[in-house]
């Protein structure tokens, strides 16, 4: 009877370490973001009428673009993997690590000046990408991933 309360309690004891956390909204907010960064990064590109006209500035702010999303794919392997090991510090880590570089790169885009318009030399670009939504659906998995850890 005891090996069987003490097999009992590691499954329960696994099962609750390895439950996965919803993050249904919040990956979705990130999944609207990364397409308006995608947009954006089109109006670099051949699809737009003036493209043989676009310059270094343009071809700087095609890469600040596409930077911003590349880390998604860090983000999203360390989110699989927590969903299999129950572990999300690397999620909490990776998170953190995207806010800090968002924050760094695009920081004065993040302030409330709306004439602001972050150094892009398109100003529709800063119109169309929200950092904002990108870094607050980020806090809410740090938020939802840290209660789970503690």
């Amino acid at each position: 009877m005891a090996a069987t309360d003490s097999a009992l309690a590691k499954h329960s004891a696994k099962q609750a370490c390895c439950s996965s956390i919803d993050l249904t909204q919040e990956l979705s907010q990130l999944v609207l973001f990364a397409g308006d960064v995608a947009t954006a990064i089109r109006m670099y590109g051949c699809y737009e009428n003036s493209f043989s006209q676009m310059g270094k500035h343009d071809n700087r702010d095609a890469v600040y673009l596409a930077d911003a999303l590349h880390y998604f794919r860090d983000l999203g392997e360390r989110i699989l993997s927590s969903i299999k090991t129950g572990c999300y510090q690397d999620v909490v880590f990776m998170a953190e690590d995207i806010i800090d570089i968002y924050s760094n790169t695009y920081g004065s885009a993040l302030k409330a000046d709306e004439n602001f318009s972050f150094r892009f030399h398109n100003p529709q670009t800063s119109k169309l990408v929200d950092f904002k939504l990108a870094i607050s659906a980020l806090e809410k998995i740090i938020y939802k991933c840290k209660k789970r850890i503690s």
